[in-house]
């Protein structure tokens, strides 16, 4: 069976491909699956997403990984932390200073909003400066 190309990657499993790469590294390296039976049946998004599967635990966690992983999950946690914290205190904020019911809802949302322009800015902030680190 022919094999079909779905990325752009070398696949480590088809050698025949691998010794052309070497021979030639400036080659596109592109991935090939071949039709074996845990294929079969998948659509085209499950094949893609075995290939990645495939491919991560091919690489391993190294180093790097670890770190990003625990980097990703600090920033959810004290995102949810930071959320959490604003609903429990909102209830004596609105008893403290006599809010309405309405400007309670319009604090709460002018969080969230301020969390997600927050958000927004600052990832095209840190994406450009690592475009220009490169």
């Amino acid at each position: 069976m022919k094999p079909t190309v779905v990325g752009e990657t070398a696949h480590a499993g088809n050698s025949a491909l691998t010794t052309d790469i070497e021979n030639n590294p400036n080659q596109q390296r592109r991935v090939f699956i071949n039709d074996d039976s845990e294929m079969q049946g998948l659509t085209l998004y499950e094949k893609k997403a075995l290939l990645i599967d495939r491919e991560l635990a091919a690489q391993g966690m190294g180093r790097y990984q670890w770190t990003i992983f625990f980097l990703c999950g600090c920033g959810y946690f004290i995102d949810l932390l930071w959320a959490q914290a604003a609903g429990l205190i909102l209830a004596s904020i609105q008893q403290e200073f006599g809010f309405s019911t309405v400007a309670s809802g319009n604090l709460s949302t002018s969080f969230s909003a301020g969390l997600t322009v927050g958000a927004v800015v600052w990832g095209i902030l840190v994406g450009n400066h690592a475009w220009k680190e490169d």
